[in-house]
This record gives structure tokens, sequence and C-alpha cells, in this order.
């Protein structure tokens, strides 16, 4: 089970990487946000940082 009350806004990848390794699908914008997909939810980084979350199941 994903349990994504461990994620915190601000954190680094590294840090969400220890929690959630192997995203499925990374993308980059312009602006410098990335989007990291994964079965269980999509993972919002802007500048390096954890920015928001959206839960997909």
């Amino acid at each position: 089970m994903v349990d994504l009350a461990r994620l915190r806004v601000g954190m680094t990848r590294a840090e969400v990487l220890e929690l959630f390794p192997d995203p499925q699908q990374i993308r980059t914008t312009r602006a410098d946000t990335e989007f990291w997909a994964y079965a269980f939810a999509e993972l919002q980084f802007r500048n390096g940082r954890l920015e928001n979350w959206f839960n997909i199941r």
C-alpha cells in the first residue's frame, strides 16, 4: 500500500525517490516544472522541489 501522507511540499527529488523509486514517466515543461507519473499518483516538482501531488486512485 502506498502512503502519500509521507509526502511533504518542499521535499527534494532525492527525498521523494527514497519513498517512491522508479517513476513510470517524467515530463518536463519549459517553466522548470516536472511531473512524475506513478500508477497511484502524479507528483509535481518546481525547481527541484515537490510542489504538489495528485492521487489518481
